[in-house]
C-alpha cells in the first residue's frame, strides 16, 4: 500500500462502504459488544501541523477520531502558541483530545504514575477540558505496567485489545491482507494511524521524515528571523 492523502480516503471510504461506524475512544465500552464499530486514532509523535490537515480531511468526510499528543516532547511544545491553536482547532472540528504517554519522559520522577497525573491535570486547565483516553508511545519498546492512571480509554487495555482488533501503520508497515479479513468478519477495530505517513508526500519512510526534517528547520528559521526583528540584527542563517 502507498501511503498517501488519496489511499488514506481510500481506506476511510472502505470502511464506510462496509458500513463501519466511527466512535470516539471513550465510547469504546459503549458499542464493544456490538459489530461494525472503529476506534480511528493517531498518535501524534512529531507535528501537529500534519495532525490538523489529517483532521480536516475527516471532518470533511464526517469522520470523528482521537488524536493523542504528546506530553514532555522533544519534537514538539504542547503549550506553544501554534501547537494551541492547533489543538483547539482539531477539536473544535468535533475529534476527542487524548494524551500520548512517553514513559521514558517520566522515568526520572520517583513516583511516575504522580508525574503523569500532574501533567494530565495541568493540561486540562490549560486547555480547558478533560481528558477521557490515553495511549502509551512505543509500547513494544518502554514499559508501562507498572503506571497506573485511570482513564475511560487506555489503548492497550486488555479488554480493548480482546474487543477491538488492533491494527496500526506504525514504521509503514499495515496488514492489508488481516485487515480486510477482519472488515469482512465485522468485527470492531481499534486502527491506529500516524498523520505524519499519510499526509507527507514521499514514497518511503526515509523521504518522509527528510521532509519532515525541512519543514522543522525552516519553522526554527522563522522563529529566529522574528527575534533578529527584534533586537534589529541581520543573520546569515544556513
Amino acid at each position: 500500500m502507498k501511503f498517501s492523502k488519496p489511499n488514506y480516503l481510500k481506506l476511510l471510504n472502505s470502511l464506510k462502504k462496509k458500513k463501519y461506524k466511527f466512535i470516539l475512544a471513550y465510547n469504546w465500552k459503549k458499542y464493544s459488544k456490538e459489530k461494525n464499530y472503529i476506534i480511528l486514532r493517531h498518535d501524534i509523535d512529531f507535528d501537529t501541523s500534519y495532525a490538523l490537515e489529517m483532521a480536516k480531511l475527516e471532518n470533511k468526510n464526517k469522520i470523528k477520531s482521537t488524536y493523542f499528543f504528546l506530553m514532555r516532547d522533544d519534537y514538539y511544545d504542547l503549550f506553544s502558541n501554534k501547537t494551541y491553536r492547533d489543538l483547539k482547532h482539531i477539536k473544535k472540528l468535533g475529534h476527542e483530545i487524548g494524551i500520548h504517554i512517553n514513559p521514558k519522559s517520566f522515568k526520572k520522577f520517583k513516583n511516575m504514575s504522580n508525574a503523569i497525573d500532574l501533567s494530565i491535570k495541568y493540561f486540562e486547565r490549560f486547555y480547558g477540558f478533560k481528558i477521557r483516553s490515553i495511549s502509551y508511545h512505543q509500547p513494544s519498546v518502554y514499559n508501562f505496567t507498572n503506571i497506573e492512571f485511570k482513564a475511560l480509554f487506555s489503548s492497550y487495555e486488555k479488554k480493548i485489545m480482546n474487543t477491538y482488533k488492533y491494527f496500526s501503520d506504525s514504521t509503514m508497515k499495515f496488514r492489508e491482507k488481516e485487515f480486510s479479513e477482519c472488515l469482512a468478519s465485522e468485527k470492531n477495530i481499534q486502527l491506529l494511524i500516524h498523520p505524519l505517513w499519510w499526509i507527507v508526500n514521499d514514497s518511503n519512510i526515509k523521504g518522509k521524515l527528510k521532509i519532515l526534517f525541512k519543514k522543522k528547520k525552516l519553522d526554527l528559521l522563522k522563529t529566529f528571523k522574528k527575534y533578529d526583528k527584534i533586537i534589529k540584527i541581520k543573520n546569515n542563517y544556513k
